[in-house]
């Protein structure tokens, strides 16, 4: 799946969910490509609604066919539509880097809805480690939510209840949470995945008396959880509190009357920090 890169937008917007894809572009590798939401009516009191790019290849190009009857703005994996005060049907068209398309059904009505405005809380969020978790919650629209994320390699979300999902980051990279209710509106949320920074010991090096002298490791940067090692064999010294050795930081302690010095190694699973103990 790709970035969507939109905030949320009002919405009171109605639809039954219909995927269209470019039959002679189809995927070979598993992956699907398609509109979110790939129709919807839009009622007279509905203006605007966001559009996004689910799986492809980027960059994208999207148009619509009848400019008379609305058009779009924004780029990349979201634009938004904005309806005339015509009534009659539109398509969305999109094409990826590798041709291959999909479309959405735009249907504007020139009937009143009154269902409420669908929302999304909270509408942004910063995740800056793998593994960390957030709460969204719905309201407003039809009810019948549902989720989804914009790009599946970076987070999952996961319906908690009626109301409320959870989203999980898998991966540094901007991400969206989608909601969407029975009738096809949709609301964004915006999440910002930094890279995390490397994985690093501090101090980076250290020198502490052979008498039992104790001195403190932090962990910082890699992906948040941690676990330490003695990679000295035999040690001349300690790790505490533990086993096991996790958590952003430890204790070493000297073995009295050993001169000898020590490694100690941190890892976040994927990375390893080392850092030499020398005796004084």
């Amino acid at each position: 799946m790709r970035k969507w890169v939109a905030v949320l937008l009002p919405l009171a917007l109605a639809a039954i969910f219909s995927v269209q894809l470019g039959c002679d572009k189809g995927s070979t590798d598993g992956k699907e490509f398609r509109i979110n939401p790939d129709k919807v009516t839009m009622y007279l009191g509905d203006t605007t609604v966001a559009f996004g790019a689910v799986g492809g290849h980027e960059p994208f190009t999207w148009k619509v066919t009848d400019k008379t009857l609305g058009d779009i703005s924004g780029g990349g994996a979201t634009v938004t539509y904005t309806r005339t005060t015509k009534t009659g049907n539109n398509e969305l068209q999109i094409t990826d880097s590798l041709g291959w398309t999909a479309s959405a059904m735009i249907t504007q009505s020139s009937l009143t809805n009154r269902v409420e405005h669908l929302t999304i809380s909270p509408t942004t969020a910063s995740l800056d480690n793998d593994g960390d978790r957030i709460v969204f919650a719905a309201s407003g629209g039809d009810g019948n939510y549902s989720w989804d994320v914009g790009i599946d390699a970076r987070g999952k979300v996961e319906k908690s209840g009626y109301v409320q999902a959870v989203y999980t980051r898998l991966a540094s990279g901007d991400n969206t949470v989608l909601l969407i209710d029975g009738d096809g509106r949709v609301a964004v949320a915006d999440i910002t995945q930094p890279a995390a920074s490397p994985l690093a010991i501090s101090p980076s090096s250290a020198s502490v008396s052979s008498n039992g002298a104790t001195q403190v490791f932090s962990a910082s940067g890699g992906g948040g959880s941690y676990t330490w090692s003695m990679v000295s064999a035999p040690a001349h010294g300690s790790l505490s509190p533990g086993p096991p050795f996790t958590g952003s930081s430890i204790v070493y302690t000297s073995a009295a009357g050993d001169d000898n010095s020590d490694v100690i190694s941190c890892t976040d699973g994927s990375t390893t920090a080392f850092v030499t103990i020398n005796k004084n």
